[in-house]
Order: C-alpha cells, then sequence, then structure tokens
C-alpha cells in the first residue's frame, strides 16, 4: 500500500467544470501571467529558452548553415545549366521558326501593296484629301422605275446640273 502511494499517478483524463468564456476572465488570466515573469526577471530568475526563441549559433551552426546554403546554391547552378542548355539545343529550330515567320510577314506584306495598287488604278486620281465616293444616281432611268412613271417624284437635280453647266460655260 505504501509503494502504491509512492509511485506516480497519471493525470485524470477528463477535467470537470466549464471551459473560461469571459472575454474578461481570459484578459486577467493573461495580465497575471505576464506579471508573475515580469516578476521573476526582477528577481534575477529568468525563464528558459529553448533554441528556436533566440539562442545564439555557435560557429558549428553559423557553418553548417553556410554548407547547406552553398549546397544549395550549387544544385540551382546545375538546374539552371541544364535548362539554358536544353533551350540551346533547340537553338536552330527557333532560328528556322523566326525566319518563317519573317518569310510568311513579308508575302503578306507583298499581296496587300498588291491589292492597294490593283486598287488604285480602278479609282480615279485621288486629288484633295477626302476618300473619293461616286455620286448617287440622279435620273432614274425606264427600266430603273418600277411601276408608273406617273408616280415618280420630280427631282430638281437635274435642273441644277444642267443650270451649273451652263455657268461654266458662260464663267458667272
Amino acid at each position: 500500500m505504501l509503494l502504491e502511494k509512492l509511485m506516480a499517478q497519471a493525470p485524470p483524463t477528463r477535467v470537470h467544470g466549464q471551459a473560461e468564456t469571459d472575454e474578461l476572465a481570459l484578459l486577467q488570466v493573461a495580465e497575471e501571467s505576464d506579471e508573475s515573469e515580469e516578476e521573476g526577471a526582477a528577481e534575477g530568475l529568468t525563464p528558459k529558452k529553448n533554441k528556436k526563441q533566440g539562442l545564439r549559433k555557435t560557429r558549428t551552426d553559423r557553418n553548417r548553415e553556410a554548407r547547406k546554403r552553398a549546397a544549395r546554391l550549387a544544385v540551382l547552378k546545375v538546374k539552371n545549366k541544364k535548362a539554358w542548355n536544353k533551350k540551346f539545343a533547340n537553338l536552330a529550330g527557333i532560328v528556322k521558326e523566326v525566319d518563317m515567320d519573317a518569310q510568311e510577314a513579308e508575302e503578306r506584306l507583298k499581296a496587300r501593296r498588291a491589292r492597294q495598287a490593283e486598287l488604285r488604278t480602278k479609282l480615279p486620281p485621288q486629288i484633295g484629301s477626302g476618300k473619293w465616293e461616286p455620286l448617287p444616281v440622279q435620273v432614274l432611268t425606264t427600266s430603273d422605275a418600277t411601276g408608273s412613271l406617273r408616280e415618280i417624284k420630280p427631282m430638281a437635280m437635274l435642273v441644277q446640273e444642267r443650270y451649273a453647266d451652263r455657268r461654266v460655260m458662260k464663267g458667272v
């Protein structure tokens, strides 16, 4: 019985009670823990810090990190060199593609210039900066007119054209 009392006992698997949900109570608990740490620091008792919390690195740690960094850089250099070699191995194919693209562009340009020259021969010579547009049909012929000729509205364009011709001839 004495032996059972002296042996360590496992903590209970469940703790009876409710979790703190009151924000004010949680803040008070946090403030109390901060105060106890400050008191310990004032007395000269500093809490232990593990390696990740800011212990100084030893020379061997720094050397180990430098070796790892150098190894990573060496691996990266090898990978980059392989990538460049792959790109330059296909350089001849890339040059051929660029030449073909340039030839196609040149052919398209020649075809476009030929089309423009053909259009220029069909159009009258350009005098001003505006685009030439043919005048609309001024007089309907009997073949163009559908229905009765009496229903066609009279147009003054023909009369204006005739008088314009006379003004030009007279010099008015």
